[in-house]
């Protein structure tokens, strides 16, 4: 083609990419269909990464929209097109109600933040009230916008409008002209915003890769428009959506009040429904003459009334769900009896009644060095009441019994957060739904009797821990529960399957236990071999390698390595602010030359990490570079002199370190999707494992008390489905230093626990339920599981199961490959979608993991079957 016909093709996509840009886009979310939504108006249609969470307005479509929070899954994406790729002379509208407007609250953006620079070509949020409007310039700078004083107010519908005109916004909330500061700070202005082909999202920001500054609310509409329309900051109409939103509010609890008000006059909730009608008319008048702002207000207290008579409704159906349970799970008896799956969550409530199943023969199934478990509850009627615990023990048909210390029982008791730094708001109250109790605690004792208070119940932890010497084949036990009254008797039916799990895991699952903090709650000096032992063989029964990531040294020892036959140990953990002298580095490589000698002469270098620089790439600006440089002079060092020694990292990979460290630990959320450094990583030899810790929150799973138990199971199963060879989490009893004060009450006093830590670099007391504490301090030096934990372990045995299956499936294709187990195991080896889609989309009861967990145990026994068949 010759330079002039190139010129000419060249003009025709340029004209043909101005026609495309001028006109409008317009998105209608409440008319959003499945995970799709084409556009009201232009050619650009929106995508949702999970199934959205409509809210529709039947009275009011203008008040319909998509509800997005920081704890539900998945965003809205569109694909850069002339429609979004917007540079000058445009506007942004937007229809919502924020129900939080703290912190940072995204309502759209386009661009891309895992690059460097940063790519931002407009950015629209809510930052604690103001509207923000920013965008990054070439070099990938901020150009920050935003109105001068709070203008958006949380549980109202706002109408949205910025103008953008030579490389400055102007604002309009609800028809109203807004003033705003100079983003520039004394730069020179841009004459227009830079241009990008990245997608525009809404709803949801990013930190990094990771998603992060979600919108917590209602979206109803997002309208571009090109040029910009010259009515878009001020209409006369600007503030209708925000008063029809007021009225429709109002009607909401007038129909509540109707509603609540027969209960109220009977007696069965408090609340007077004279007064609270009085109210109503009040603000219908303050509607009637307009003054919608005192409105919004009157509804907004009127809304908290009803509320508190809301619960009380719910309560009082709770309790005659659970008179209408009590009398089927009774039997005529003064006691219920009731069993739960280990991992169904509830909470001290009145609703957790609705979760309760009576007591129906239990079914277990584990192979040989697994542990299988369940919840038994005890329930009281109107009168508290001590009931009686024993088993029998199991048998086989043949007369084979499993010993008796394989079976255990423990009361769990409740822990209280009353204070939560959980939930939306990041400056309000406590959020109720992470407030309250939980059982967690497990005093495992083998008690003989419990106590059932009033109208509830007491619920057990039952254990069985299959020795890897037990005959495979069919056992029966029977739990006997016993009263003044009478008894009930439990069938347990437990198949020990015919394979034995391995002891070690397949891969590192490293959650450390702090023997500093053991030593303070004990007011111990130094640990004795027995207490060593005993906090090694806890650890280990929870498939947990010993370890501490922080130790000055080898943790654990060449002996302890040996002894559980683990997986994991650390070489010894290090951290410098700048790089080291010569002399310094060689006596550095020199210590870690004798440390390790002992290691590669037993052949267990395999099993040792060097875990160093926590966390580097949170390391504050002003001191990044020089601890870059550090862990660039060292680590590179190691990497010749010690080749062999996996350099672990928490941290996303960081491109100017990428040759220092090859085992990068991100937090979860690193792993939402397709993100294009894995496959980089992994190409150049390097591995990933993954973290939580303070963060990440919902809808992603983390470890805290009071999130779904199933999140410390699901991990696991998602862990294998992301290809993720180890898992990471920093401490499993960070806890006991809070709680040094009550030693003297603990655990009889299990509700004064504090289920909090205390941050070591500010003193600051951080409240997010049960972070870093998975295990609790029990009398004279024992350990106690926590229910979280056993979740956790259940989890570990999930992903030994698909490891398993992995290795026998492979071993039939060698001896046999046209057989069709391999295609049915094949097929199972994949993690099915009602247990995870990706980590912010996966099961929040246990049932799935449970039928996912006995269908791959059927499929190894059929393949040893089809093994053996073939002599192996």
């Amino acid at each position: 083609m010759s330079y002039f016909h190139r010129i000419l093709v060249c003009l025709a996509v340029a004209a043909g990419t101005a026609a495309l840009s001028a006109g409008e886009l317009v998105w209608r979310l409440g008319d959003t269909a499945g995970t799709t939504l084409a556009p009201a108006a232009g050619r650009t249609g929106l995508r949702f990464s999970a199934p959205p969470v409509l809210e529709k307005n039947v009275a009011h479509p203008e008040l319909s929209g998509v509800r997005f929070s920081p704890e539900l899954p998945g965003e809205a994406a569109a694909d850069s097109s002339p429609e979004t790729d917007l540079t000058d002379d445009f506007a942004l509208e937007v229809t919502c109600r924020p129900d939080a407007v703290d912190h940072y609250r995204t309502i759209l953006w386009k661009g891309d933040r895992s690059v460097k620079p940063e790519r931002i070509a407009y950015y629209l949020s809510i930052h604690d009230g103001k509207l923000e409007f920013k965008f990054k310039d070439a070099a990938g700078e901020w150009c920050v916008f935003s109105t001068s004083e709070a203008v958006i107010a949380p549980g109202l519908w706002h109408r949205i409008a910025v103008q953008v005109k030579n490389g400055r916004p102007a604002f309009s909330v609800d028809g109203r002209l807004l003033p705003s500061g100079d983003g520039y700070a004394g730069r020179a202005p841009l004459k227009r915003l830079e241009s990008n082909r990245d997608k525009l999202y809404i709803g949801r920001g990013r930190a990094g890769a990771m998603p992060a500054y979600g919108f917590c609310g209602v979206i109803g509409s997002v309208r571009l428009t090109a040029p910009a329309a010259k009515t878009v900051l001020r209409t006369s109409s600007g503030d209708r959506l925000r008063r029809l939103g007021i009225r429709d509010d109002f009607e909401r609890e007038s129909a509540r009040l109707r509603r609540l008000e027969p209960l109220m006059k009977a007696g069965r909730i408090s609340g007077d429904p004279a007064r609270l009608a009085e109210e109503g008319a009040a603000i219908a008048a303050l509607l009637a003459k307009g003054d919608f702002s005192a409105a919004a207000a009157a509804v907004s207290g009127w809304k908290r009334e009803l509320d508190r008579f809301e619960a009380e409704r719910r309560e009082l159906e709770d309790q005659a769900a659970y008179a209408e349970l009590f009398r089927d799970g009774s039997r005529g008896e003064a006691f219920a009896l009731f069993t739960m799956p280990t991992g169904l969550t509830f909470r001290r409530d009145s609703g957790f009644y609705r979760l309760l199943t009576p007591a129906a023969p239990v079914e277990l199934k584990a192979a040989r060095g697994e542990t299988e478990s369940f919840q038994l509850l005890p329930g009281a009627g109107t009168e508290p009441l001590s009931v009686g615990l024993a088993f029998s023990g199991f048998a086989a048909a043949d007369g084979t019994r499993l010993a008796e210390s394989s079976v255990h029982w423990g009361e769990i008791r409740d822990i209280t957060a009353e204070r939560t730094d959980l939930g939306n708001s990041f400056s309000g109250p406590s959020s109720p739904e992470f407030t309250g109790s939980w059982p967690d605690l497990i005093i495992e004792e083998n008690p003989a009797e419990i106590k059932v208070p009033a109208g509830s119940v007491t619920p057990v932890f039952f254990r069985v821990s299959v020795p890897r010497d037990a005959k495979p084949g069919r056992y029966e036990g029977t739990v006997v529960v016993s009263a003044p009254s009478g008894k009930m008797e439990l069938p347990v039916s437990l198949l020990v399957r015919s394979f034995e799990l391995p002891r070690r895991n397949s891969i590192p699952v490293v959650f450390s236990f702090f023997p500093d903090f053991y030593k303070e709650w004990y007011d111990r000096k130094t640990l004795t071999a027995a207490e060593r032992e005993a906090i090694n063989r806890f650890l280990a029964d929870y498939r947990i390698p010993p370890n501490n990531i922080y130790a000055n040294g080898l943790c654990p020892d060449l002996e302890t390595i040996a002894e559980f036959d683990l997986g994991f140990a650390t070489a010894g953990y290090f951290l410098y602010e700048e790089p080291l002298s010569a002399g310094a580095l060689d006596e550095l490589a020199e210590t870690f030359r004798r440390r390790l000698k002992p290691v590669t002469d037993s052949g267990l270098q395999d099993r040792v990490y060097l875990y160093s620089f926590d966390e580097i790439s949170l390391t504050e600006p002003g001191r990044r570079e020089k601890r870059y440089e550090a862990a660039r002079q060292i680590m590179r060092r190691f990497a010749k002199e010690f080749p062999y020694l996996k350099r672990l990292q928490t941290s996303e990979p960081v491109p100017e370190l990428l040759d220092c460290f090859n085992v990068w630990c991100p937090q979860f959320p690193y792993f939402k999707g397709d993100n294009p450094m894995i496959g980089r990583v992994r190409d150049g030899g390097g591995e990933f494992w993954w973290y939580s810790a303070d963060a990440p929150y919902k809808p992603y799973p983390n470890f805290f008390l009071g999130y779904p138990l199933t999140d410390l199971r699901v991990i696991m199963s998602m862990t294998w489905q992301k290809n993720v060879r180890g898992i990471l989490y920093w401490c499993v009893n960070r806890e006991w230093r809070t709680n040094l004060d009550i030693r003297d009450r603990w655990p009889a006093d299990n509700r004064a626990w504090k289920p909090s830590i205390v941050n070591i670099f500010t003193g600051a007391t951080v409240c997010r339920n049960g972070m870093g504490n998975l295990v609790y301090p029990g009398p004279e030096g024992k350990l106690y599981a926590s229910l979280r934990l056993e979740n956790l372990r259940d989890g570990i045995e999930d992903y030994e199961y698909y490891a398993l299956l992995k290795r026998r499936t492979a071993e039939l294709h060698r001896v046999r490959p046209d057989s069709p187990l391999i295609a049915e195991a094949e097929a199972a080896l994949q993690v099915p979608a009602d247990v995870a889609v990706d980590i912010d989309q996966y099961c929040h009861r246990p049932e799935p993991l449970m039928r996912r967990h006995d269908r791959l145990g059927d499929l190894i026994e059929r393949i040893q079957t089809a093994l053996a068949a073939q002599g192996r």
